[in-house]
């Protein structure tokens, strides 16, 4: 089945770059130094994010003063489940985007050394430092948006009775995935030409590879520690699956003879 072997290509992009840990351990090491600092700071925003929410939602639900005690509760507990797990799936997406700005240069250094073991970039486009950081903060401008959009409906979702909060994981996972998915795929897209409507529509062709690569990064961002040893994997798993992408629309181009 195509959709499973889509997935499956994916999935190995990301295990291809976990296995860089074993052939590059210094160069891996390098990439997850600013994974170290971005991750101490976005847990310390969690844990004061996470242990204020249920005051937000009480501030939010006054009108549910008059209600009985379980109706009270039973809403306020689920706008705080609500706007913890948007408040995380921010903060993840959140975190890859300012780690790859804090560490630029290492990160840069691994998707390099990443093209040159499969042969180079053919024609890659030569970006000045100027348009560089433009592009950069302007890209990372357009995740951070989508990371609050998603969030903002992940809360409303939440709060649909029973359901909400399960509906609500499910949501962030695969647009959190997605969003982790363009960010990471950046260097390498940036050095084909591509921009940045142009690399989502390419991700978008393949909704299941990309899933397949991005959200085993997603699952390692969520878990302690385990964000600082997947992102220098999630870089080379990014590279991969441009790599991919690139290749399957020159194959789409070759006149039929």
């Amino acid at each position: 089945m195509q959709f499973a072997k889509d997935f499956a290509r994916g999935f190995s992009f990301f295990a291809a770059g976990v296995a860089t840990w074993a052939r590059r351990p210094k160069l891996m090491l390098l990439g997850a130094l600013p994974a170290v600092i971005v991750s101490a700071l976005m847990f310390l925003l969690i844990w004061w994010s996470i242990s204020n929410t249920y005051e937000w939602a009480t501030a939010l639900t006054g009108f549910a003063d008059p209600w009985s005690d379980l109706l009270r509760e039973g809403l306020r507990i689920t706008l705080g489940l609500a706007l913890a797990i948007a408040i995380i799936v921010f903060c993840i997406v959140s975190f890859v985007t300012v780690t790859l700005l804090v560490g630029s240069p290492f990160y840069e250094q691994i998707w390099r050394t990443t093209e040159q073991s499969l042969g180079g970039i053919g024609g890659e486009v030569q970006l000045r430092l100027t348009e560089q950081v433009r592009k950069g903060v302007g890209d990372a401008a357009r995740t951070l948006r989508m990371a609050l959009a998603t969030s903002a409906v992940a809360v409303l979702i939440g709060l649909i009775p029973v359901v909400g909060s399960v509906a609500a994981a499910v949501f962030v996972a695969v647009r959190g995935s997605r969003a982790l998915a363009v960010e990471l795929t950046g260097f390498a897209a940036d050095a084909r030409g591509w921009s940045f409507d142009e690399r989502k529509r390419a991700l978008d062709g393949r909704p299941l590879m990309t899933l397949g690569f991005a959200f085993p990064c997603y699952l390692a961002s969520i878990v302690p520690g385990g964000a600082v040893l997947a992102m220098p994997s999630a870089v080379v798993a990014g590279t991969l699956c441009v790599r991919d992408l690139a290749s399957s629309q020159r194959r789409d181009e070759r006149p039929i003879v």
